[in-house]
């Protein structure tokens, strides 16, 4: 038998430090979480499709892909986190389906830097539809938004490429049951790209949190600003609902990067890996593709009216789809008037 033989038979046969009580109560807590982030993210993505007329808006079209990026990662959490967890061993070293091993592993950056770029794209989209109603129907709408929506994953995949054959060997460790990068020794202190994506998973949450703090001032400016036009305060609610959604999808993906760079490595304080550490990064990331569709449920309007009419079984004709409201509100189109005048 050759060395690497050896080696990956011995992988094989290794056995996380984790305690197997530990593993089995993470396992359960995954196990549910996976039902509701499947179960959510299925019920989103129907709604819009069956009963929301979403061809020409981004809005919504980046919901169905905020979706389909959710149920990737719970795809991953299946072939990777529940199994690996349950049995504390790599069960895919030494098999012949250790190329599947390869794959998920892959997939998981792509699907990460995915929903970054896409909570981004949110933020953009919101801000362009208050400040410049044309430009946003020029880049938000028919090839422009095909391209736009091609390269929240064109990019990520090919930062996955450079990062497969330039970086360390990414892998989900049966020892620490979570992602970690496996370095040789002469790579523990290069400055590599994985590096860079630390930064990367907090710049674009940092910078869409940004556009919706000021689209929250600026809505509350122009409510102020057309007070005595607009009348009623609850005009408007809609639209910094709308805004209140984006900044928690903000907080929460951002969230989640802050625990992977800086949280979670302060618990791995001795040799053996305790528990906390992969609940910690594993319940982040299943949190964050929950409560993405949740808040589109409880904040977006259309979408709520759309759950309502998927139980009732309306769908399938176009008499029974919503149609989407314009982008530009009437509250918005107002103060441009006024302001023109």
């Amino acid at each position: 038998m050759n060395t690497s033989t050896a080696s990956t038979t011995r992988l094989a046969d290794e056995i996380s430090s984790v305690p197997l009580n530990d593993r089995l109560i993470a396992f359960w807590i995954y196990i549910v979480l996976e039902i509701l982030l499947i179960s959510l993210n299925t019920l989103v993505f129907l709604t819009i499709k069956l009963c929301i007329s979403s061809k020409n808006s981004a809005v919504f079209r980046f919901h169905c892909h905020h979706c389909l990026v959710n149920l990737l990662q719970g795809f991953i959490h299946i072939v990777l986190t529940l199994p690996i967890t349950f049995t504390g061993r790599n069960i895919y070293t030494a098999t012949s389906f250790y190329w599947f091993f390869r794959v998920a592993v892959a997939s998981e950056l792509i699907n990460f830097m995915t929903s970054m770029l896409l909570v981004l794209l949110c933020a953009v989209n919101a801000f362009f539809i208050f400040l410049s109603g044309k430009l946003h129907e020029k880049i938000f709408s028919g090839y422009s938004l095909n391209l736009l929506l091609a390269f929240t994953w064109l990019i990520p995949l090919a930062e996955t490429l450079i990062e497969t054959f330039t970086d360390c060997q990414k892998s989900f460790s049966y020892e620490r049951l979570a992602f970690a990068y496996e370095c040789l020794p002469e790579q523990e202190h290069q400055f590599l790209f994985h590096n860079f994506d630390s930064y990367q998973r907090l710049g674009y949450p940092a910078l869409a949190l940004l556009f919706n703090i000021f689209l929250y001032f600026y809505i509350q400016w122009v409510l102020w600003k057309n007070r005595k036009s607009l009348g009623s305060s609850k005009k408007g609610r809609g639209e910094l609902f709308l805004v209140f959604q984006g900044l928690l999808i903000c907080l929460f993906t951002g969230g989640n990067a802050v625990t992977f760079n800086f949280i979670a490595p302060i618990l791995l304080t001795g040799p053996v890996v305790p528990i906390g550490f992969p609940l910690l990064l594993n319940v982040a990331t299943m949190s964050r593709a929950i409560a993405e569709p949740t808040l589109t449920i409880l904040f977006n309007k259309s979408v709520t009216q759309g759950v309502k009419r998927l139980f009732r079984g309306q769908i399938g004709t176009d008499e029974n789809r919503f149609i989407v409201e314009p982008t530009r509100t009437k509250m918005i189109e107002r103060s441009k008037a006024s302001s023109t005048n």
